[in-house]
This record gives structure tokens, sequence and C-alpha cells, in this order.
């Protein structure tokens, strides 16, 4: 059991170069020590970098978000006020919710790994791996390729202005000055990068976690603690899916209002929350069949004492010797208890509180287009 657990960061390293101290990693108290020797495969994204020195700040990461939220909706703001638009300190809602939204993304991104970091160190009992290779698994969890997200990044910062080149009436950036036009293009720039990344870090993670369910060396369905371990990041990361649904009925309200806008937005709104399903469910179907494999083996072997138990009491009532009719009779309630209690062991790898909270989030696309579609017949 691990008693205590302490946190070491290490400072960034390009690959190939050895730093003695794990990312994040968690050692146990008198255990084998740090992750001497550890190399990180490769370096981090200027995403992992900008997280690293939030925490590393002397003011807790909440204030630098705030503050970075302010800055944001100020920003978004100051695209109409710089192109006449708007006057000067006015604040429009939409471009407001756009700036609330793109620090957002920065801190869900923030807030997923260091839950992915926590799954970690639950589900870490079940692995035999050496502390560096421990510490290896949990980088490449939590860490995000630097070469990937840089280009991810280029990406989505070119094709705004080309998208605003091309169709600007689409675009929605008629009348805007060319200062207003290169603010919101990094502003959407910026947001579109970091939920690209969240979508390739999502992809790598859950398939991180496939691969360490697979690594596990045994499942154990009367200590579920750690077999739940990574369902937590998982509905977290699906629901983020969802969310961005809901938000789009926020922001978007002439989406559901008319028909045949409907129609066009229907896909995006039926996509993500499957996809977040998928998400969810998905990286955590290796285990489960872990699971049920594990719980057969329990029940075969329950019915094999039960078969074992109900011989020798045909044996004695054959013979007309009832000495251990008693005990063979407590032992025979014991078993069918036995039997029942392995009937009602979940083989899903997630807990009752988990599902619920997956599953409201799934009714908040539904909840909000009911709510925007009963108050459009009132205004």
């Amino acid at each position: 059991m691990v008693s205590e657990a302490v946190t070491e960061r290490a400072a960034p390293a390009p690959p190939g170069e050895v730093v003695t101290r794990g990312p994040d990693i968690r050692v146990a108290a008198g255990g084998a020590g740090e992750a001497a020797g550890f190399t990180r495969p490769y370096r981090r994204s200027w995403l992992n970098v900008l997280f690293d020195a939030i925490d590393a700040a002397p003011v807790p990461a909440w204030s630098i978000y705030l503050v970075a939220t302010i800055v944001s909706v100020i920003g978004s703001n100051s695209v109409l006020w710089i192109s006449g638009l708007a006057p000067v300190g006015s604040l429009d809602p939409q471009q407001s919710a756009w700036g609330v939204i793109t620090i957002a993304g920065f801190w869900f991104v923030h807030y997923l790994d260091r839950v992915a970091g926590a799954s970690f160190d639950a589900f870490q009992p079940l692995l035999d791996d050496d502390p560096g290779t421990l510490a290896r698994l949990r980088y490449e969890l939590v860490v995000v390729p630097a070469v990937p997200a840089l280009g991810i990044t280029m990406v989505a910062m070119l094709s705004n202005p080309l998208y605003y080149a091309l169709d600007p009436v689409a675009a929605q950036v008629v009348g805007y000055s060319p200062a207003g036009l290169v603010l919101r293009a990094i502003s959407e720039g910026l947001f579109g990068a970091v939920l690209l990344i969240l979508a390739y870090h999502t992809y790598r993670q859950l398939r991180r976690v496939s691969a360490l369910h697979a690594r596990a060396r045994e499942v154990d369905l009367f200590r579920p603690g750690p077999l739940y371990a990574f369902s937590r990041l998982t509905a977290q990361t699906g629901a983020a899916f969802i969310l961005a649904v809901a938000l789009g009925y926020v922001l978007n309200p002439a989406a559901t209002s008319d028909p045949s806008t409907m129609l066009l937005w229907l896909p995006w709104f039926i996509a993500p929350p499957l996809f977040g399903v998928f998400v969810f469910i998905a990286p955590l179907w290796g285990m489960h069949r872990r699971l049920e494999v594990e719980k057969t083996r329990l029940r075969d072997d329950s019915e094999q004492r039960l078969k074992r138990l109900m011989g020798q009491i045909d044996r004695d009532v054959d013979a007309g010797d009832l000495s251990r009719a008693d005990g063979l009779n407590k032992s025979l309630s014991s078993l069918l208890q036995q039997r029942e209690v392995i009937a009602k062991l979940s083989t899903w790898p997630w807990s009752a509180t988990t599902a619920r909270g997956f599953g409201t989030a799934i009714m908040l696309p539904l909840i909000l287009f009911v709510i925007q579609r009963l108050l459009g017949q009132f205004v």
C-alpha cells in the first residue's frame, strides 16, 4: 500500500537527456526512491511549458486564469472597438463569451492533465514496472509532444486569416479594421489550437489508457479503486465534447431557431455527444473484458465448490448419515450467499457516481435545446 507520496517536477529537458527526477511521478515512501535515470522520450509542447510556468508561479493557478480571462474578454471586445463597430468600453455578450471560452479551453486542458496524472497515481499499484518506466508511462500520458503541438498550432493560426480572405461574409468580419482582424485571428487561432491539441491529446491519452489497462498485472473485483482510476479521466474528457455542443446552443441561438439552419447544424449537435460516449467507454472496454473474465473465474470456482458440497450432501443422504447435516447446511447457505455476491459484482470499470455525472452531461444539450425553444416562443 502507498502510505505516503511526494511529487517531484523536473525541468524541461530535450529528448535523450537523462534527468534525475521524473515528471510528477509519485514515489512511494520506503520504495525504490526517485526515478533515477529517467529519459524523456520527447520534448514538452508549448502548452505543457505554459502549464509548468503556471504551476510554478507564486500565486494560485486560478488567479492567473482569472486575470487571463479578463484580458481575453477585453481583447475580444477590443476587436469591435478598434473597428468602430462598438463604443469603446462596451461589452458585447457574444464577444465576451468567446473571450471567456478561449481561456477556459487552456484551463480545461490543464485540468485534464492533472486528472490524468492523479488517475495514473491511483492506478500505479497494479503495475510492476521499475520507477524509470513508471515515470516514462506517466510522462507519455500527461505530456503532449512538442512537434505535433507546434504543427497543430501553426495550422490553426494560419487557417483563420485564409478563411477571412476566402469568405469574409460567412466569417462575419466585414467592416473589421486590419488591426481588428489581426486581434480576432489571434484569439480564434489560439482557441482553435487548444481545441485541436485537446483532440490530439485525447487520442493519445485514451490509447495509453487502454495500454495501461492491458499492462496491469492482475484485476481484483473486490478492490475496485485502482480499476476505476481512469474512468474519471475518460468521463470528463467525453463530457468536454458534449459541453462544446451545449456552448454551441448558447453562443449560436440562430442555429436552432430556423429549421433550415438547424438541419445544417444537426451533425455538429449529434456527433460530439456520440463521440463523447465513445471517448468515455472505448478506453475502458479492455478492462471491462478483463473484469468479465475474472468474474467468470470467480463464478466457476464458486459453482465447483457448490457442486462438491452437493455431492457430499447426496452421499450422506444416500448413506442415511445426517451427523454432518447442520454443518453442511450452513456451508450450503454460505456458498449460495457467495454466489449472489459474485453475481452482483460489476464488471464496468467506473463508479456509480461517475456514471451518473456523465449521464447528466449527455442530457445537458437536450435540456438547453428545450429551454431555448421554450424561451423562443415568448420572445
